[in-house]
């Protein structure tokens, strides 16, 4: 309660301020997806380059945690598109790399209607095939109304977007899973039909926007949504103890959200919050998420503030990085039977179920061509999110804590070139506990490797943007 009463009182105090300057498009923090409108037959539409190059703990990183987002765009007329991208993200899965996927996506409008569906080629399929077919948990993927001037609703049939966050992205906090085929026993080891089935929430989204010419001016909106999932009809079942599952029901899980997005001159602000009702049943990592964002541009110096706080669900599933299925072996420890995030003693992990909280604040002197910058960032013992900081990975040798409490002080800049940005940073880890891998003590047993409680690391990001004012993290106005 105390956390959650820290987090309510940052966003009292933020919507307070009021920076009023002329003059300067502002920024949205999320790139849109509707049509871009352009002349151009072909073009770039984006292309975004993320890696860690070094770390204390790690040494040379490069290759190892590359992302990569890439995307070429074809305009057949006024009212019709196409693009082609690829997309690597290796830290969701990084051995098998089934992440490294092509994307195609094509969109048409007509009068107040606009659709666009994502299509996926995946060429690492698990049984070692090429698959192509819709992004079942994309959110671009939508049919769009446009009701009137200013209000506009559309519907997601895979994803309605449960993301909050820009520093602190959390991935879909509406994402869950479930066993599916109703087997009879949950074995320790899948038979050939049993696996883990990923999907996201979709639904509906209604949003009211009123922009001027600029850019500038309010957006609220909120959304609703369910899905079905699969889950045995025994009121005592525990996934954690119980292997057998005599029948099953279709259960549903009810999604959630709404937000506000104000952009004036010299600022930018949103508000976010994503939840859905069935945290335990399904497996989700997350229950809840909030995330206030603000940029303002105050004289020569930009400052940046986001404080993001996550509710983790009560029973998430602590899955195979390989298998559509549990993670049953090491680092969980001897007990096959902890199929959810617990220690190497069988206890719950202490986030679990838990409100963490995170913030970050970021000042910087725009230049011609660069804004160099300061950053702080604090996340407590129980934050969630998607990034390798989150309390969920970063654990001591047995994982029964996390960092118990991690502060990152950085130093970087923004270099700007046309449409390019390039951001090279470094910053400095402290964490309470000992989770950063000693890399001159490493086994193959966890439990007996050696750990440190400070840790650097460098890391550098290449973008560009068709639209200069859609891309995310560009640290200007």
């Amino acid at each position: 309660m105390l956390k959650l009463n820290f987090f309510l009182t940052g966003l009292a105090f933020l919507f307070s301020i009021n920076v009023f300057a002329k003059n300067t498009p502002a920024v949205s923090t999320v790139l849109d997806q509707s049509p871009i409108k352009t002349d151009e037959k072909f073009l770039i539409e984006l292309f975004n380059y993320e890696e860690y190059v070094y770390s204390q703990s790690k040494k040379t990183e490069i290759g190892d945690q590359l992302e990569l987002k890439t995307r070429f765009r074809y305009q057949f007329s006024d009212k019709g598109w196409a693009s082609f991208g690829f997309t690597t993200i290796p830290e969701e899965n990084r051995f098998d790399n089934k992440t490294s996927e092509f994307e195609l996506r094509s969109g048409y409008s007509y009068d107040a209607f606009t659709a666009q569906v994502d299509l996926t080629l995946n060429t690492s399929d698990s049984d070692g095939g090429i698959t192509f077919g819709p992004d079942v948990d994309s959110e671009n993927s939508f049919l769009r109304y446009q009701m009137t001037d200013k209000l506009r609703l559309t519907f997601f049939p895979f994803n309605f977007n449960g993301e909050v966050g820009v520093e602190f992205n959390t991935n879909d906090v509406t994402r869950i899973f479930f066993v599916d085929d109703a087997p009879s026993v949950i074995n320790v080891t899948p038979n050939d039909e049993d696996r883990i089935v990923m999907k996201t929430i979709p639904g509906f989204e209604l949003s009211y926007n009123d922009f001027d010419d600029d850019g500038n001016g309010l957006s609220l909106y909120g959304g609703l949504g369910t899905a079905t999932y699969l889950y045995p009809n025994d009121p005592n079942f525990d996934i954690t103890q119980t292997a057998a599952a005599l029948s099953w029901s279709r259960n549903e899980d009810i999604g959630y959200k709404f937000g506000a997005l104000l952009r004036k001159d010299n600022s930018f602000t949103s508000f976010q919050y994503v939840g859905h009702t069935e945290d335990a049943e399904t497996g989700a990592l997350l229950k809840s998420a909030a995330s206030f964002y603000s940029l303002n541009r105050l004289g020569k110096f930009m400052l940046e503030f986001e404080t993001t706080a996550t509710e983790a669900g009560s029973q998430p599933y602590r899955l195979s990085r390989s298998d559509n299925w549990f993670e049953t072996g090491d680092p969980i420890g001897a007990d096959a039977l902890q199929r959810v995030y617990k220690d190497r003693n069988g206890d719950l992990q202490n986030w679990v179920g838990e409100w963490g909280v995170a913030a970050s604040l970021k000042l910087g002197v725009a230049k011609q061509g660069y804004t160099p910058y300061l950053s702080y960032k604090y996340q407590d013992e129980n934050f969630i999110f998607r990034e390798r900081e989150s309390a969920h990975r970063l654990r001591t040798n047995n994982e029964s804590e996390s960092h118990g409490g991690l502060h990152r002080l950085g130093f970087g800049a923004y270099l700007y070139k046309g449409n390019f940005i390039i951001n090279p940073r470094f910053e400095y880890l402290l964490a309470e506990n000992d989770v950063f891998s000693d890399r001159n003590d490493v086994t193959q047993e966890r439990i007996i490797s050696g750990f440190k409680d400070q840790d650097f690391l460098l890391f550098i990001n290449v973008a560009y943007f068709f639209d200069k004012r859609t891309g995310p993290r560009t640290f200007r106005l």
